[in-house]
């Protein structure tokens, strides 16, 4: 297995960002077809370090025979922020073409393409469902804190987190406007994504629970191939390498072929 960290320019982005890479080994007498990939993406206040510190990805993805991409996002909730950066043109757009050229033994078909994240990068995988279908055959999200507006207006917040959130949001108006209201999307989204699978897990302690439940329901009431699944945990790495497992065994991987 080959771990690599790949720093790069953002023509978007207009500065320096980086990427993690796990690479599994062919075996020598293997027909070496394309890997499947796994874009896996970080929680607010973590980075591209996070899944390779607290979960056991590099020995799924050995054991398994997929790559894996873990993009740095910043606390950019997936966006292309109000004050700040485009980062989601910038994850959307450029880092696929990235990924390409710097790793043409990565498969850029649907059928080979999966998504997952965590709080606020479960958030962007279901984002990412919604809006670019055609990319992914999967998404898992795990702990989804989907509403905008309750971290917006959070009364336990303190003034600068609600200002990071309109920075990133912008107005009411504009948060509503825009592809960052999953529920708004949902229904606008639903029929193009009919051949992606859409898996969501929560922890039966965790505090994001009502808006996991809320979304699992928009979206299954809007006719998503959708799964959501529910257990006993939190809001902490604890849970989610619990359930890191059961949704990589959802994917349609060969297995025991790399």
């Amino acid at each position: 297995m080959a771990l690599i960290e790949t720093h790069f320019f953002s023509k978007v982005l207009g500065m320096q960002t980086k990427m993690n890479v796990i690479l599994p080994v062919y075996p020598g007498n293997a027909e070496r077809k394309p890997y499947p990939v796994l874009y896996l993406l970080h929680g607010m206040s973590q980075n591209c370090n996070a899944w390779l510190h607290y979960s056991q990805i590099r020995m799924y993805a050995e054991g398994l025979g997929f790559a894996v991409v873990m993009p740095d996002a910043s606390m950019s909730w997936y966006t292309d922020m109000k004050h700040g950066f485009a980062y989601w043109e910038h994850l959307s757009k450029e880092l696929p073409d990235v990924v390409s050229r710097y790793f043409p033994a990565i498969s850029r078909t649907q059928e080979d393409t999966f998504v997952a994240g965590l709080s606020m990068g479960a958030y962007g995988a279901i984002k990412f469902g919604m809006q670019q279908p055609e990319r992914f055959c999967c998404v898992g999200a795990f702990s989804p804190p989907p509403d905008m507006e309750m971290h917006m207006y959070n009364p336990d917040f303190e003034e600068w987190e609600h200002k990071l959130y309109h920075d990133i949001f912008g107005t009411d108006e504009e948060y509503h406007a825009s592809t960052n209201d999953l529920y708004a999307q949902a229904p606008l989204c639903a029929a193009r994504a009919k051949n992606t699978k859409f898996y969501l897990y929560c922890g039966t302690e965790d505090v994001y629970l009502p808006q996991a439940r809320s979304i699992a329901k928009t979206m299954q009431d809007a006719g998503y191939g959708i799964s959501y699944e529910e257990s006993a945990g939190s809001h902490n790495w604890a849970y989610w390498n619990g359930v890191l497992p059961q949704f990589l065994n959802k994917l349609p991987l060969k297995k025991g072929e790399k």
